[in-house]
């Protein structure tokens, strides 16, 4: 009887997925159909005395994930699809909002704002402090804030708040998971080749604890951003400075004072200015902004809808010079690419593409990356140096992160910016191996045999001989040589100048224009301006040179999605109050299956990020 009902009940489940299967493919093939006759899309109008709704959802990025099959079928340990919000895409409608008369408020919805690096938060709080100062006022609406969310929110002039939410701004920091003791119980062998006393790309999987070294780095640019952040919301909320550093760095007492209500605490901190709850919200904006007919709501329109109201297309082609924005985004590897990352060939083709476009007379090379495998990193430099030979002036504009192989791809840039909150440097290199032949003996497996020289017939169950290592050492140094040879040059400053400040140490965008690492601090805008100038434009179109996912690989990731929400495929795994910690080790051990560089060489900042 046992039996029986186990076959039954796994028929059952078989059938529950083929039915789902069924269904959600023939709901694609309808949605296709209807996209396919749909009538040409009517352009959206703007009424008069409308409140812009920046409703971000999703991460801040400098171009989008390219979504593939592959990509989420990743297995259990895979992550979710992203959710991402394109910069140029919000400051373009920030920025143009303002100076529209049809456009009288602001309204920050920050609720699904996963965040973004610091310097693209403060690009991105900038803009929203130039829409302000036009006179027209800014509300933050949210659930809660999370650090992130709330340097936005600090630019509006009403931050409200629902009574049951908080404002959690714990710092920033840098705490990776270190792996020697695990790998060690596990027999495995770990080989370490560096050059740079700071390059601790490594440090994870050969120590317990952090070094003295990476926690002196580490402290000096994580204080860089905090001071920024402080000094941002402090004077953004014209609260004290030294007050707020108190209560956040122990906020039990204002708290209680609060009678434990964190809500209230935040407004009698000052950071708050109104809770309330979520019937009356949109009330209680109305009242701010303007009220609408019914005077219970708002005249509202999206940031998405607004930008579709401009006709913005910011890909489009002109019979025009034009100076080109070309986006490398993510960890940097040979081939071609998937998802947030630089991938060696699609980069260089694009850069190929503006090198032969006539129209295109200067580029900016928008560099948003930790580095990675020195071989696809050499081929994107070599490709920015072709358009530099072929007269077109490139200039290298650094986002979040622009460290290690990102500043490899842009050493020869005729000018390099950095926004002050970058996080740069990390000039270093390493090789990391793996092999597990104390492993295998453990359990009774061995390699034996004969080979014609000292290195053939290395395998990961064999280990590294004396001849193997020496190469590797040897490698490992010359690209390092060579690393600060290309950014000596770039800089114009001599190896000897660049040597104490390099070694792999980490930056922040101040700093690196102090010590002569960046040109100057400025934004995507500035390094447009200097291309163009460059290029003796006057009069120019701007155009972003990329590959972005195509309708079909959007519908295709939707429809994953759907089935996902609804239980027709396999869910990841959910480990409960361990889940933190397998995605924290399948975050790294991804970044080391991503490492492919043929010749085992890397340009990699892996403490490049902040939590």
């Amino acid at each position: 009887m046992k039996t029986i009902l186990k076959w039954l009940w796994s028929t059952i489940k078989v059938f529950h997925v083929l039915v789902g299967s069924v269904f959600f493919t023939l709901l694609l093939i309808f949605i296709v159909s209807t996209l396919a006759n749909q009538p040409e899309k009517q352009a959206r109008t703007v009424p008069d005395k409308t409140a812009l709704v920046l409703d971000l959802e999703g991460r801040l990025v400098e171009t989008l994930s390219r979504v593939e099959p592959g990509d989420v079928f990743g297995g259990p340990l895979a992550g979710p699809l992203p959710n991402e919000v394109l910069m140029r895409d919000v400051l373009h409608a920030l920025d143009q909002a303002r100076e529209d008369e049809r456009i009288t408020a602001l309204v920050l919805n920050l609720d699904d704002f996963a965040g973004g690096y610091p310097a693209q938060l403060h690009r991105l709080g900038e803009a929203v402090g130039r829409f302000k100062n036009s006179g027209k006022p800014v509300i933050a609406v949210g659930e809660s804030y999370s650090q992130a969310q709330y340097l936005i929110a600090s630019y509006a002039d009403t931050v409200l708040m629902n009574p049951v939410g908080s404002v959690w701004i714990p710092g920033y920091a840098a705490y990776p998971l270190y792996q020697k003791e695990a790998l060690d119980k596990l027999k495995a062998s770990v080989h370490v080749f560096r050059a740079g006393d700071y390059k601790s790309a490594v440090e994870p999987f050969i120590r317990n604890d952090m070094s003295p070294e990476a926690r002196e780095a580490n402290e000096a640019y994580l204080g860089v951003l905090w001071d920024a952040y402080l000094d941002t919301v402090t004077a953004n909320r014209g609260i004290d400075r030294d007050a707020l550093v108190a209560t956040l760095d122990n906020p039990a007492p204002v708290y209680k004072s609060a009678g434990g209500d964190g809500a209230q605490a935040m407004v009698n901190l000052g950071l708050v200015d109104k809770l309330v709850i979520r019937p009356a919200l949109d009330g209680t904006v109305a009242g701010l902004v303007g009220a609408a007919k019914d005077k219970d709501s708002f005249r509202s329109l999206s940031y998405t809808g607004y930008l579709d109201a401009l006709g913005y297309n910011p890909t489009a082609k002109k019979d025009r010079p034009t100076v080109a924005v070309i986006a490398a985004r993510g960890q940097i590897v040979s081939g071609e690419g998937g998802p947030q990352i630089t991938a060696a060939d699609s980069v260089s083709a694009l850069l190929r593409q503006a090198r032969t476009d006539k129209h295109v007379k200067a580029v900016v090379l928008r560099v948003d990356s930790p580095g990675g495998g020195l071989a696809g990193s050499d081929l994107i430099r070599q490709e920015v140096a072709a358009i530099q030979a072929a007269g077109k002036p490139v200039v290298a504009s650094y986002a979040g992160v622009a460290a290690s192989g990102g500043v490899w791809i842009s050493a020869n840039a005729d000018k390099v910016f950095a926004e002050e909150t970058t996080i740069t440097g990390s000039i270093g290199v390493f090789s990391l191996l793996l092999t597990f032949e104390d492993t295998a003996s453990a359990v009774g497996l061995t390699q034996d045999g004969v080979g014609t020289t000292q290195i053939a017939g290395a395998t990961v169950l064999r280990g590294l001989n004396d001849a193997v290592e020496a190469l590797l050492q040897t490698q490992t140094d010359g690209a390092y040589q060579r690393f600060l040879a290309l950014v000596a040059e770039g800089r114009d400053m001599t190896v000897a100048e660049l040597e104490p400040i390099a070694g792999g140490r980490v930056w922040s965008g101040k700093r690196a224009a102090d010590l002569g690492l960046v040109d100057a601090l400025g934004g995507l805008d500035d390094a447009v301006t200097a291309a163009a100038e460059l290029a003796e434009l006057d009069d120019f179109t701007l155009r972003y040179v990329e590959r972005r996912p195509t309708q079909w690989e959007r519908l295709f990731a939707a429809y994953i999605q759907g089935a996902e929400t609804v239980g027709m495929m396999p869910n990841r795994i959910d480990a409960g109050p361990v889940q933190p910690l397998i995605e924290t080790l399948a975050g790294q051990w991804a970044r080391l299956g991503r490492l492919n560089d043929p010749e085992n060489r890397y340009l990699l900042c892996n403490r490049c990020t902040v939590q």
